[in-house]
């Protein structure tokens, strides 16, 4: 079957009709009304699990310079602070547990609510199967592994863009002084 060009115009209003009529706006602001609550927990989370393999310093100079270039430096600086001012709050025990088991129900949240959300726009019918503890614990698990791999990814870049930048730096440092000593 071939498309011809006349006919793309009523192809590609049929297409935005049909997406519209699944409200996109309503499903993306929920999702990004969990992804707000539960970012800067898991901001925390990630930026103390890196410092922990790579050094403080060296992952809040990464993020911060991160942040600077895509958000400005204003919105860079309030971050790095409430970072910093997250992880030398150590109150209690209780209220570092409380503080974990807040964490992981909000991330964990943004990925069953994205999860609603495409079984809406993609018209998939959810199975019902039992509902109870057991079924929301797999379910949180799932979404737990699911930031554990966004973390390991992230992690993983960082450390290839440290590598570049350094790599970066040595060829610069090298061929300044090898065009220097040419010219």
């Amino acid at each position: 079957m071939f498309l011809h060009f006349n006919s793309f115009p009523k192809v590609l209003k049929k297409a935005f009709k049909s997406w519209w009529a699944r409200d996109p706006a309503k499903e993306s602001s929920v999702i990004s009304y969990s992804a707000i609550f539960s970012l800067p927990g898991l901001l925390v989370v990630v930026v103390t699990l890196a410092g922990y393999f790579f050094g403080a310093e060296i992952v809040n100079h990464q993020l911060h310079s991160s942040i600077a270039k895509s958000m400005g430096e204003d919105t860079a600086v309030q971050i790095e602070q409430m970072i910093l001012l997250a992880s030398r709050s150590r109150d209690s025990i209780w209220a570092t547990i409380l503080g974990v088991v807040t964490i992981l129900v909000g991330a964990t949240g943004v990925f069953v609510q994205m999860q609603k959300s495409l079984n809406i726009i993609w018209e998939v019918k959810a199975t019902t199967k039992k509902s109870g503890i057991w079924t929301l614990l797999k379910t949180r698990l799932f979404s737990f592994g699911l930031i554990l791999s966004i973390g390991f990814l992230l992690l993983i870049s960082l450390v290839i863009s440290s590598l570049l930048t350094a790599a970066g730096d040595w060829i610069r440092m090298h061929t300044d002084s090898t065009l220097n000593w040419l010219f």
